[in-house]
């Protein structure tokens, strides 16, 4: 267990276990960073409730999720949260994060009611997708002719201008080399 609480310790996604019983058996400082919380409650045994007070307290709400005043109001969305959580079979989703963070979210459910959830922060790669589907679309809108190929010459993309200019359809160039193009028959 040593050996395992080590590597839990130094990777940068965040773990989680709770037990059926809504007691925070497990979470590691990948978690504890990605929430923003407390040293306090990462020992084993607190009660998930103590992590959903904390992020309500803080004004760290979910999507959907409405500011709570009183006390008494802070309690019944506790309250429902938790038993939100502790009734969720295995599911994964993105949560927005304050400061534009995306945290990927895996939960799994155990046949014995554990539920073991991973947080990985996915914001860069979320970034870098944008950025590609902006130059695809750069690509496809371009007058010049764009070919793509692999290192023996196969071309594996072309974009519209290549149509217009040459006369051929992507699928129809896709896969084959320039020379076979431009090859008459």
């Amino acid at each position: 267990t040593r050996k395992l609480e080590a590597v839990l310790a130094n990777i940068a996604e965040g773990v989680t276990l709770v037990d059926a019983q809504g007691r925070v058996l497990l979470v590691n400082d990948g978690f504890m960073w990605l929430y923003g919380f407390p040293a306090e409650l990462a020992k084993p045994g607190t009660p998930l409730a103590d992590f959903v007070r904390d992020r309500l307290r803080r004004g760290d709400l979910r999507a959907g999720d409405e500011p709570v005043g009183t006390e008494e109001d802070l309690e019944g969305a506790v309250q429902r949260r938790v038993q939100h959580l502790l009734a969720t079979p295995s599911r994964s989703y993105e949560e927005p994060r304050p400061g534009g963070r995306i945290v990927h979210v895996q939960r799994r459910r155990l046949p014995d009611g554990l539920l073991v959830s991973t947080y990985t922060d996915v914001t860069e790669q979320r970034q870098h997708e944008r950025e590609l589907a902006m130059l695809a679309t750069a690509i496809d809108q371009v007058g010049d002719s764009v070919e793509i190929s692999t290192p023996d010459y196969k071309l594996v993309y072309v974009n519209p201008a290549f149509t217009r200019l040459t006369g051929y359809a992507a699928h129809e160039a896709i896969g084959k080399t320039p020379q076979q193009l431009l090859r008459s028959d």
